[in-house]
C-alpha cells in the first residue's frame, strides 16, 4: 500500500477524470490519499469528495500563505468554524512562503503561529509549506511548538542538514516527484538519513515526476517515485512503500 500524503484531487485540474484519476490511483497501489486545502472556502469541495471516497480520501484544512486574505484575522477565523465542524485528518496546507513576497511576513508569521495552536488545540498534524523560509520556519516551530505539535515539511527540497533540524523538531519529510529530477539532489540527502521520517506525496496537479515531467501529476505517479527511489537507496520497491506507508499511518491515522 502507497500513502499519497498531500494531492489536491479538488482542484479544477481534475474536474474532467477526477474519478478516473481515483480509480487509476487505487488501481496502482495508492491506497490512501490526504487532501489538503489551501483556504476556508476549498472545505466543501474537500468534504463531498472525502464523502465519495471515504475509504481513500481523508480531508485536511488551512490558510496557505499564498491565499492569506488582507482581512486575514476574519479568515482564520473562519477556518476555525470550518474545521470543527467536520472531522479532519491535519491542519494544512499552512506555513511561510517568502518566495514570491516578503512584504507580508509579520502576517504569514502571525496566521502560522494561529495554526500551530489550532492543531495542537485539536491534536492534529501540520502540513507545512516552507519557501525560501526555512530559517524562520523552524525558529516559530521551535518558538511555539507544543507538547504535541508534530507534522510534515510537504514538498522538502533542502539539504541533508536542514533534514536532520526537521526530524530533530519532530516533523516528518514530504518527498515527491521532485527527488527524480536530473537535478535534484534529494536522493543524496535521503542516502544519509534514510527514510525512518519520510513519507511520500505528490503535490498533484503540480511536480510531476520523471517520465510525466510538465504534465499534469496525479496519484498514481506516485508509483514512479517509489521505483525511483528503490533504485537510488537500494532496497526494494516494497520497503519504501511498507515504510513511507508506515509513517503516514503514525503521523496522520494513528496518532
Amino acid at each position: 500500500m502507497i500513502i499519497d500524503t498531500h494531492a489536491h484531487l479538488y482542484s479544477k485540474d481534475f474536474d474532467d477524470d477526477r474519478e478516473n484519476a481515483v480509480m487509476r490511483a487505487v488501481d496502482c497501489g495508492v491506497k490512501k490519499m490526504i487532501i489538503p486545502g489551501t483556504k476556508p472556502e476549498d472545505s466543501q469541495k474537500i468534504l463531498d469528495l472525502c464523502t465519495k471516497y471515504p475509504t481513500v480520501c481523508f480531508p485536511a484544512l488551512a490558510v496557505h500563505p499564498e491565499d492569506l486574505a488582507e482581512d486575514f484575522r476574519s479568515q482564520l477565523k473562519m477556518l476555525e468554524t470550518r474545521i470543527n465542524e467536520s472531522k479532519y485528518y491535519a491542519v494544512g496546507e499552512t506555513g511561510l512562503d517568502l518566495y514570491w513576497d516578503k512584504t507580508r511576513f509579520s502576517d504569514q508569521k502571525e496566521a502560522l503561529i494561529f495554526h500551530i495552536e489550532l492543531a495542537s488545540a485539536l491534536d492534529l498534524p501540520l502540513i507545512l509549506h516552507c519557501r525560501e523560509a526555512f530559517e524562520p520556519m523552524t525558529e516559530i516551530l521551535k518558538n511555539h511548538k507544543k507538547h504535541n505539535t508534530r507534522g510534515v515539511f510537504h514538498c522538502f527540497t533542502g539539504n541533508t542538514n536542514q533534514a536532520k533540524e526537521i526530524e530533530d523538531l519532530g516533523f516528518m519529510i514530504g518527498i515527491g516527484g521532485v527527488v527524480t529530477f536530473k537535478k535534484s539532489e534529494l536522493k543524496y540527502t535521503l542516502r544519509e538519513i534514510g527514510l525512518k521520517n519520510v513519507v511520500l506525496e505528490t503535490d498533484c496537479p503540480y511536480l510531476s515526476p520523471v517520465p510525466y515531467r510538465g504534465k499534469r501529476n496525479e496519484p498514481a505517479f506516485l508509483v514512479n517515485v517509489v521505483d525511483f527511489l528503490a533504485k537510488e537507496l537500494e532496497v526494494s520497491p516494497e520497503e519504501i512503500e511498507n515504510t513511507t506507508s508506515g509513517n503516514a499511518e503514525r503521523l496522520f491515522f494513528n496518532s
